[in-house]
């Protein structure tokens, strides 16, 4: 039922981001074990392509989608899984400039 909201959620950038009860945005840190790996990935889809009410930053691994801390410098470190994640592209952190999605 959750995994089925979530994805209805990501159909449509009216719908986005996923509420709890229509009130607050739910943090997905609460829901992504109740999620399927291809919702997680949708998720993360449309975060990157829409972006989060508050401005969080996700780890970059697919499976963990922590909220990365608010710091400073061009990568931050997830607290759960200890990947690096670029602040800029969003992806795993990198040598070199950011490429393209």
């Amino acid at each position: 039922c959750l995994n089925e909201c979530v994805t209805a959620r990501c159909q449509s950038r009216a719908l986005w981001p996923v509420h709890c009860c229509n009130t607050s945005p739910l943090p997905l840190r609460h829901v992504r074990n109740a999620l399927t790996e291809d919702t997680i990935k949708l998720v993360r889809r449309r975060v990157s392509q829409w972006g989060h009410p508050n401005g969080e930053l996700y780890c970059a691994r697919s499976s963990c989608l922590t909220p990365l801390p608010r710091s400073q410098g061009p990568r931050a470190l997830c607290p759960e899984c200890e990947c690096h994640t670029c602040r800029s592209c969003r992806n795993f952190t990198h040598i070199g400039s950011c490429t393209p999605n």
